[in-house]
């Protein structure tokens, strides 16, 4: 029963809000500690966030980063042989978090497995995602990496394996990808977008980002929010 326990358990995609009101249950043995809200019972989370704050202590035996994922805020916890996959992480990164959570005094914090540097783009998706899918999805599978012989990683370290996303998803990926793109030089018209992100429904899901408010549209060009 032990061993079956010990198994990883599924990393849920969540709302940092939801890890914050949803309710802490301590159990005994080798079963984990989990929060148990919108009826599941997350013992480790998916987190993606903005990093607002970082610190580190100056023998770099402990720090700390605040994540906000715009529906609230959470400390994300590390310890000595942690620090280096915080090390690359500055205040400003968009980052996905896996993580466990936990409460100490009170508070609720994450304990860190893999925190890694993200596109932006990917918390605007994440807003898509979540609403659409209850809060909940599958979960990131992980792998650890794979030592090489010119570059000695942590032994913590933990590489992410995508998971697949849906075609519609996917597609509106791409033509976030591609505003983002044209607007830096001020050419991300309807119609430029359209040609230049090569999404048979690019018209449709510009029309949905519009309405659902994660783009709008200036002087005749589209912008993200």
């Amino acid at each position: 029963m032990a061993e079956e326990s010990r198994v990883r358990q599924t990393a849920y995609k969540a709302w940092i809000k939801d890890l914050l009101n949803g309710k802490y249950i301590i159990q005994d043995g080798w079963d984990p500690n989990y929060i148990e809200t919108n009826g599941k019972k997350i013992s480790r989370t998916n987190l993606l966030a903005t990093v607002t704050e970082k610190y580190v202590n100056e023998d770099k035996t402990y720090a700390t980063l605040i994540l906000d994922d715009g529906s609230s805020s959470i400390q994300l916890r590390t310890f000595k042989d942690e620090i280096p996959l915080i090390e690359p992480i500055n205040i400003g990164d968009t980052v996905l978090v896996i993580g466990r959570p936990r409460e100490q005094n009170q508070e609720r914090f994450i304990t860190v497995e893999i925190v890694k540097k993200v596109n932006p783009i990917w918390l605007k998706i994440r807003k898509l995602e979540l609403p659409k899918l209850n809060t909940f999805t599958k979960p990131t599978i992980i792998e650890p990496i794979k030592e090489q012989s010119s570059i000695k990683k942590p032994e913590t370290s933990l590489e992410i394996i995508e998971e697949e996303v849906k075609d519609e998803d996917s597609e509106r990926v791409k033509v976030l990808e591609t505003i983002e793109r044209l607007e830096q030089t001020d050419k991300s018209t309807i119609e430029e977008v359209i040609q230049q992100s090569k999404v048979p429904e690019a018209r449709k899901i510009i029309l949905e980002l519009l309405k659902d408010g994660e783009i709008f549209k200036l002087d005749g060009k589209l912008k993200i929010t």
